[in-house]
């Protein structure tokens, strides 16, 4: 019944549709892969994207040997040829729309780590300004303790008390 409704033509032409478009997307994400990387500030979390670049690159060209395939009729044409290339077209699909949230992510997070970097610096400001005065009124304390103190004993001054006694 299925083969009287779509021929090998009708499937080559859709295999052929949905790898080319899935092989675009890779190249899209490609480019997508490439600016993930330099967006990323710390090191260490690109080398991981860098990886994923590189497997981008090998499934693309995965993409278009097995598009040459197809349209060369290398490859027999049926049912599971329509499936895998539905699969090459949903997993561009899936891998671009992971690399889309990841770069949505890693801006979100370098901004975040550029606002906590500004509140950090205000904050060692502050401490700077606060260590300051605390030095300042340590000095006033030691300056208060520094003072002649003048004892008194039974509501008058000695040091009027001695006076008079000249």
């Amino acid at each position: 019944m299925i083969n009287l409704l779509i021929n090998d033509d009708k499937i080559m032409l859709i295999n052929g549709i949905l790898i080319t478009a899935g092989a675009i997307l890779m190249i899209c994400t490609l480019a997508g892969c490439k600016e993930l990387i330099f967006e990323i500030k710390f090191p260490a979390l690109r080398k991981p994207w860098l990886i994923a670049h590189y497997l981008v690159i090998f499934f693309i060209l995965g993409y278009l040997i097995y598009l040459y395939l197809v349209i060369s009729a290398l490859v027999k044409i049926n049912l599971a040829t329509y499936l895998v290339s539905f699969i090459f077209f949903f997993g561009a699909v899936f891998v671009n729309l992971v690399l889309k949230i990841a770069n949505e992510l890693t801006k979100k997070l370098n901004q975040q780590a550029d606002e906590l970097a500004r509140i950090n610096q205000v904050l060692m400001n502050e401490n700077t300004t606060l260590k300051d005065a605390q030095n300042q009124l340590k000095q006033m304390i030691e300056g208060f303790y520094a003072l002649p103190l003048v004892k008194k004993s039974n509501g008058h001054d000695q040091a009027a008390a001695s006076k008079t006694q000249k």
